[in-house]
This record gives C-alpha cells, structure tokens and sequence, in this order.
C-alpha cells in the first residue's frame, strides 16, 4: 500500500528494491534488450534476492542530479507555434508542412490544416503524420473526421486502426512506433527515436504537444525551428537562411513558414484518398489577415473577453473567427501548457541519508536526513507509525526515535516541493534486542537480510546465552570435569565452570587430574620390598619366597617346606626366601635339585608306560622301578617305590567310559547323558524323559535314548522356540495321509540329523514307537533353525539356473566367514562348532522351489563340513551383505528371511538321512560306512601300541630280576 501511495504521488524512490536506476534500453522499442539487461537485472538483485546495493554500485542513481528534461512543445489553435527553444508565433498557412525534420531523418512529423470556417483566412490543424525512420516503414497518421469533427482516425502504413484504439488505454505496439489512447480525446504515440506526441482534439481543432531529448539540439529544422536553447535563432527557412526573431507575422509567414510546405506527394507523409494529392489541401493564393490588421474595434472586445492586452494568442483567435469559447480555450491551452512546462523542468527534492537506520532497544537512535531543492521550498513528512520526534535545522532534518521495548516498525521520509515533486527514502530498520552489556548486534546469519524490519542477531559475550542475551551461559557446557565429577557454573557475569578437587592419588585443578606416583616417596608408599604404582593408587609386592602381610607394606618369609611346596623327594630346609632338598643317607641330590639316587650302585631306572584306555582316551602311568642296597651280609632285595602305581598299572582298567590319570592314581568318568555310579567306575544312562521340563508342552512326547532324548510335535505342528507350532501350509499328501499322525523329532542327542519326519505313528499298548517310510522317494528336510527363504524378482522356474545359484550363496557364505563369527548348528554336546573350511555348491541343499505373486521363492539349507547345518541367521547375514553378488550374476533378491523364524512357516518333508549322493547312495550311508572305517583303523592301531608297550615293559622287569638274582648268588 506505501509503495501505491508513493507511486500516485509521482514520487523519485531514492532506495529500496523498487527505486530509480537508469535504463539502458526504451522498454516501449528495444523491449527485448531492455528485459534481459534493465527489468531482469534489476529484478535479479532487487526484488528476488538481497543484493540490490550491488546493482546501485553498477546503476548509482539515487537523485535527479544531472537530469536533463527533454524539450516539451505545443502546436494549438488558430495555429499557435511554441518552438523547442520555447520562442511562440502564429501561422495561418493552409496546406501540408514540415513541423519538425533531423538532419538525419531519424524522424520526421508533418501537419496538415484547413480553414477554420469558410468565411474566414484562419485556419485550424486538421491531421498530423509521424515516421520514425528515413525509409518511412512505419507511419501513423492521426486525423478529425470530417463527417463528424469529435471524432479521431488513426491510420497506421494507411490502414485505418481506430476500432484498436476505441477503449481508453488501449495500446498498439510496433516495430519503432507505440499508440495508445490516453482519454478519449487524446491519442499518445511514442517513437523508438525517444520523441513522443500527443494529439488532442478539442471543438473539432487538433491540437498537439511534443516531446522532444536534448540528443536532438542543432539537429532539428521545420517550423519548430533550430533546436539549440537559443529561441531568437529559430526561424531557419528551407534554404537555410535565418529569419530574424522581431519579424513581422507576415515576414515569418511568407519567408519561413511556407518555405517548410509540402512541394510533392513523394515528400508527404499523408495518405490520400483516390484523385487527391497534397495539392488537393492547399490554396496559392491564401493570404491570412495578421494581427496587426485588426481594426481596433475588435481587437478591443478580444482583449476585454481574454482578460488583457497580453493575451495575443487568444486576442487573435477570437478577432479572427468570433468564437469566444474557441478564444478562451485557446487561452487555457497556453496557460496549462505553461505549467506544464513549468513542472516537467521541475526537479524534486534531493534526498542524502543511510539506507539503514540502526537502533537498540532501549536507547535513543537518531536518523539524519539532508534534503535539499534550491530556490523551492520543502515539506517533510514520516510515513509509519512508532514514537519519533522530527527536528529540522536549515536544511538538516533529524529523526529521534526512543525504541524502550522490542516491536517491529519500519518508515518512509516523503519531501515534496511547491510542485508537488517528491522523493521519498525508506532506510532499513535495523533492530538491536540484545542487552548493551551483554553482548553485540550483528547481520550474519540472518535468513531474509533485506527484509524491513530486521531483527538483528545478538552475539552474546562469553557470559551470556539466549536470543536477545538473556540467559546466563552455562560453563559446565564446555567443561567435563574429571572422573565425571559434577560441574558448577560460574554466575554471570562471570565465566567458565568450577571442578571439585582431583581425589586422593591424583592432583591437578579438578578439570584435568594427574595421577600421583606414590612409588617416589617413602612418605606415601613405606614399601618392604616392591612399589607398584597404579592409577589413582599403588601396591607393594614381594621378592619370591615372601608373601605380602595383611598391613599391605611387609613381606614375610614362606616356609615352603611347611606348605608342602617343595616338591623334594626325600627332605626338604627351609631357608630365607627359599628352600633347599636334601636325601637320605647313602643317596646322591641330582641336578634337578630334588631328586636323590642310591650312592652305591644303580640296577636300572625303567620307564613302563602302561596304556589306560577307555573311550578311545589314553593314560600313561610311569613307573619308577629302584634297586636299593642294604647292609654287608643281608639279601638284596627288590622295593618298588609305589607299590600301588604298580598294581594299578598291572590290573586291567576298571572304568566302563572315561579313564582319568592322576598323580600315584586315576579316577573314572562319564560322557554327557550319563552318571556315575556309587562304585566310581559304572556309568549308567540318565532317563530324560524322568525329568519335568525337558519336552517343554504336555502335546511332545519324549523318547530318551542312550546319552539323550527326543522330542516329537504332532502332525501339521514343527518344533520352533521350545514349543510346536502350527503349519500355514498344509504337509504335500506324498508324505502323509488324513488317516495317519505324524510327529515333529526336536532331537538334542549327538545325531547329526536334529529333525526328523515320520510317516505314521502307532500308539501300542507298550507305547512304542513304530516309524514307517512314505511310499515315494523323499526330498531334502529343513533342519531346524537353519531353513531360508529366498525371493527373487523377476525370476521364474524355467529361467532358474540352480547352479549359478548355488555358487553365488556358497562365495557369499564364504566371504562373510572371513571376517564373522560363522556357526554352524551343531547337536553333538548340545554346542556350536565354529566352521573353518569352506563351504562349497553340493554343501546347498533346495527343499522347495516356488512361483509365487512377488517371484520365485527358493527354500534351502547348507549343511556345514561336519554334516551339521548352517544356522540360518548367518546364511541371512551372509545373502544380505552379497546383495551385488547376486546381481552380477543375474538375481534379483527381493526378499529374504529364516524360514523357522516365529513369522514364518514351513513343510516338513523326510529327513535327508535319505538324500542320495552323485554316486546314487544315500549322505547318511556314506558317513555310516566311513565312520565304521576310521574306528577299525583307530581299534587295530591301539592294540598294536599297547602290545608293543607291554611287551616292553615284561622284558625289562625280566632283566630286573635276572639280574637281582646274580647278585644275589655272586654274594653268596
């Protein structure tokens, strides 16, 4: 609304994204180059982005300094001629003339009159024609209808385009001429040479005024005159010759004005109609009666009606044609056209302020405008409503503005002279909300920085925080205090933040702490032997041989003799630190120092290593056979030094599982599922089944068996969390009949194999378990937790290259191993066995191959290298991470999730203990077979060592005593 108002004032807009700047090019003729380099630049930098002082820097005009207005001329009445150079006459000619021609021809306007009435020699103007080029491509013609002389015909190249032009403030464009109807009685055309005419019919007379840049001074001729800001030089006759400026009205007539007449059809500019020429509107032998030939009675009673003497203009139209509203009008139009010249010569108001008005609330802000129009006097006015009082010193004028709380406000400076010629400025208000001693305004980072008002950012100080610097800035921020200790803010206008003291063991400001080596001081540590210094702390150590005292300082000395920590074989001193063995009399302390040898003789020293096994575990009992000598004339004699070592060597093992040797004994064990029995030696089976919880819901039947139990779900349910779920596909009529039930095997014992279908279920009367296999030949089971489900999009089953398939999933798998804990899901202990080997395409096994709405859906698992299964979470894992894998090589995954997950479902179909091999026998066959092999070979291998060992060991017994028995007989 401010920028509308400002607009119907006429007013020059100094600033802002909507004030003046120079046009390169005329917008009504070069409309192309004027978009693209005045409209669209301004628009650019103004009004779409914040960057309009740099296009004032490019186009600086904020004032109309240096403003040339151009020449404003007027050709009216009976008719009246105000030359460019502002020097008036009369001329009555009758005809067509030259009214102003260049030098050049960038243009050319002609006019054509008639008589006024046909009783008299005055004559009116009748029509005008205009070109804006020396080819004359384009012309207008403006003319009074004859038939009815209210009326304008406008003609453009000679084609009548009034019915264009009948509706006010209707336009024509051409190529160098624009038209326009200004009111209905005046027609505007404007030439792409910058000269524009306005054509006014008033009671039937034509009448025009003329606009005309200074680029055309000492370029002009016709009966507008020589265009050079002197008026006494203006009459300029066709040949050239100057006729001087005090002539008489029939001088001007005869040697300049019918000089600049149309000679020629070819020099016309007019259309005419058929059989007229220029000829046709002009009379050789019109002579007009000039103003010094009225006779003094009329003269008189024109001066009396026109109000003066002075009135020539109106005094001679009134004497000339006895119309007195003709002469009064005539009055006017000189009147008005003198003010008008008045105004357009007019500059307005010079305007000399900041664009930007800064002020803090709370504070005074002043504003200082200089204004300035010499020899005119000047009102100021502030447009916008806030609290301001306006001073004014000569030509200084002063805005004071108390800003004492935050509100938003912007305002306009209006100057206007005794024209009514305005400027206006509209400064940015610039709006500071922070605290002066808290912090400063600035207007980085502000979003819209031309808007107006702008609320300017406030950069607090170090102290303060909020928008408008408000708050006190938390220290504790930037501050993390030692240990995370709890930090205190210093208050503001303080700074920073407060840490409590370091703790004990350390030192420092409590924002960083050091730890204290308390090991470099007796004052803190007092150490016996050893300080270890440790963060925050210490610990003091002993040298071996020592035990730290309950005080945490002392050291006292271990008696390892005592504690049984000798290990001598004989005695054992104890001495400061340490220790020392020693042996009975008559035996030697060997190297070791903790042996001791006979210092006699020494028979032999045996090693018999006696194999224990049981389970395939071995135990090696070492015996130490000694010949110790006694006294002269007694028997030697044979003494074993563990007697029963030996005899637990020599018997047979009693362990039924699992052998254990210990030091001088053994100790019998038993495999998962069994127990020991009160004797140590028997294991029996534990029965599962006995135990509440191992099958978790009332509808499993549990089956133990030797070392474990199973499970089994009823048919149309699988074995999934603990518990049997129900089925979402029905189980294919080739595996099971209505007729028959059918279990679910959750099998924990050491089989491979952890689910098992079966085709029927028959409850005897000694409740056992009858298994019978399905009539045709099984596929693939899901074991448990190790089914997947792969989509793929825009595969089907004749295009699937099971193969490619399984090579990409077994690289896959691969890869992922490589740098992931891969499992595989093993039943043997109940544990998870870590794989190492790869896994290769025969280790994928297909259970179930799906067309489906979303792709092709592909069911499978992947038994591991010890025959166990792949757990399906890694398989996910391992898909997912591979997703480019399976697109080079022409799979599209779409989806892909664990088959036993509780969101899925899945049809149990015969173990795989049945899956036939390339060789046409079953996997399980073959591992059965292989299994049997190894265990021979492993049996006879045993046997053969444990032979060779006992045949050994009977032969070095046998020298044993042989040669005891020479001794004895030699001493004898």
């Amino acid at each position: 609304m401010l920028l509308r108002h400002l607009l119907s004032l006429g007013a020059l807009l100094v600033n802002g994204p909507y004030s003046s700047h120079v046009f390169r090019y005329n917008p009504f003729f070069n409309n192309l180059n004027y978009s693209r380099y005045d409209d669209e630049f301004h628009s650019t930098c103004c009004t779409r982005t914040q960057n309009c002082e740099l296009f004032r820097e490019r186009r600086p005009v904020k004032t109309c300094t240096g403003y040339v207005p151009p020449r404003q001329t007027l050709v009216w009445g009976d008719p009246h001629i105000n030359t460019l150079d502002d020097a008036t006459y009369t001329f009555n000619g009758l005809g067509e003339y030259v009214l102003l021609r260049t030098i050049n021809a960038d243009f050319e306007i002609q006019a054509r009159t008639k008589l006024a009435t046909p009783n008299t020699t005055a004559t009116v103007f009748s029509a005008v024609a205009l070109t804006s080029d020396k080819d004359r491509t384009e012309v207008v013609e403006i003319q009074v209808d004859n038939d009815k002389n209210q009326n304008l015909i406008i003609l453009y190249n000679g084609n009548d385009v009034s019915a264009n032009l009948s509706a006010v403030n209707d336009t024509l464009d051409y190529n160098t001429v624009s038209l326009a109807r200004e009111t209905q009685d005046v027609i505007s055309v404007a030439l792409s040479s910058g000269v524009s005419l306005n054509a006014t019919l008033r009671l039937g007379i034509l009448s025009f005024t003329m606009v005309v840049p200074e680029t055309y001074m000492k370029k002009t001729m016709g009966l507008q005159g020589n265009f050079d800001g002197d008026k006494t030089n203006d009459f300029v006759n066709r040949e050239g010759n100057m006729i001087p400026y005090n002539s008489s009205d029939a001088d001007i007539y005869h040697n300049f004005g019918q000089t600049w007449q149309i000679q020629s059809d070819q020099e016309s500019l007019f259309t005419y109609a058929p059989e007229r020429t220029y000829a046709s509107y002009s009379n050789p032998n019109h002579v007009p009666v000039f103003l010094d030939q009225i006779d003094p009675e009329t003269r008189a009673e024109a001066e009396r009606i026109c109000g003066g003497s002075n009135k020539i203009e109106c005094i001679f139209d009134y004497s000339q044609t006895k119309n007195e509203e003709l002469a009064l009008d005539t009055q006017t139009t000189m009147e008005q056209n003198e003010l008008n010249k008045r105004i357009g010569n007019n500059l307005p108001p010079v305007i000399e302020a900041s664009d930007n008005f800064m002020l803090t609330v709370g504070e005074t802000a002043l504003y200082t405008i200089n204004i300035t129009d010499p020899g005119d006097t000047i009102s100021v006015t502030i447009d916008g409503e806030f609290p301001y009082t306006l001073d004014q010193d000569g030509s200084l004028w002063t805005l004071n503005v108390i800003h004492s709380s935050l509100f938003e406000f912007s305002f306009t400076v209006i100057a206007s002279d005794s024209f009514n010629a305005t400027s206006v400025i509209t400064p940015q208000v610039r709006i500071c909300g922070c605290h002066t001693d808290r912090g400063s305004c600035t207007v980085e980072g502000v979003q819209n920085a031309s808007s107006n008002p702008l609320i300017l950012i406030c950069d607090c100080i170090e102290a303060y925080n909020g928008k408008y610097c408000e708050d006190d800035f938390d220290g504790c921020i930037e501050v993390s205090c030692f240990n995370d200790a709890p930090c205190t803010d210093v208050p503001a206008p303080g700074t920073g933040a407060t840490c409590p003291p370091c703790p004990s063991g350390y030192t420092g400001n409590g924002l960083i702490c050091d730890d204290i080596d308390e090991c470099n001081s007796t004052s803190t540590s007092n150490c016996s032997h050893f300080c270890n210094n440790t963060i925050g702390s210490y610990q003091c150590t002993c040298m071996s041989g020592y035990e730290l005292h309950s005080d945490g300082r002392s050291c006292n000395e271990i008696n390892e003799c005592k504690r049984l920590l000798d290990n001598c074989q004989q005695e054992c001193m104890n001495t400061d630190g340490s220790f020392s063995c020693s042996c009975y009399d008559g035996f030697l302390l060997q190297d070791d120092g903790r042996s001791c040898h006979s210092k006699l003789m020494i028979l032999t020293e045996n090693v018999c290593m006696i194999a224990c096994v049981s389970s395939f575990v071995f135990m090696i009992i070492t015996l130490r056979l000694k010949i110790v000598p006694v006294k002269v004339g007694m028997i030697y004699h044979l003494t074993w030094q563990t007697a029963q070592i030996l005899m637990s060597a020599q018997r047979a093992n009693p362990c039924t599982q699992i052998c254990i040797n210990t030091i001088g004994s053994f100790e019998c064990n038993c495999s998962d599922g069994f127990q020991l029995q009160s004797d140590g030696f028997t294991c029996t089976d534990i029965d599962e089944c006995l135990v509440l919880g191992s099958c978790q819901e009332p509808r499993i039947r549990c089956v133990n068996s030797p070392g474990s139990f199973d499970c089994f779900c009823p048919l149309g349910t699988v074995f999934q969390d603990g518990s049997c779920k129900v089925f979402l596909e029905p189980i294919p009529s080739s595996f099971a009949s209505s007729k028959s039930s059918a279990y679910f095997s959750s099998t924990v014992n050491s089989s491979p194999v952890m689910s098992t279908y079966f085709g029927s279920f028959t409850n005897s009367p000694s409740s056992s378990l009858a298994v019978s296999s399905p009539s045709v030949t099984p596929t693939p089971s899901l074991p448990e937790n190790s089914g997947v489900i792969v989509v793929l999009s825009g595969t089907d089953k004749s295009n699937f290259d099971i193969e490619s398939f399984k090579n990409v999933t077994a690289e896959a798998l691969n890869d992922y191993c490589i740098t992931n804990d891969c499992t595989s899901v093993s039943s043997e202990k109940r544990k998870r066995v870590a794989v190492n080997n790869l896994i290769e395409a025969n280790d994928i096994v297909i259970t179930e191959i799906t067309e489906t709405n979303n792709g092709l859906r592909v069911t499978f698992y992947i038994k591991g290298q010890s025959g166990s299964p792949f757990d399906a979470n890694a398989v996910v894992a391992a898909i997912k991470a591979a997703d480019s894998k399976y697109a080079n090589a022409g799979f599209t995954i779409a989806g892909v999730t664990i088959l036993n997950s509780p969101s899925s479902t899945i049809v149990v179909t015969p173990t795989a203990s049945v899956t036939p091999t390339d060789d046409g026998l079953p996997v399980v066959q073959i591992t059965g077979i292989t299994k049997v092999v190894v265990i021979g070979i492993l049996i006879i291998l045993i046997i053969i060592i444990i032979s060779i060992l006992w045949f050994i060991c009977e032969s070095d017994k046998k020298k044993a005593k042989v040669i005891a028995l020479v001794l004895f007989l030699r001493k004898n």
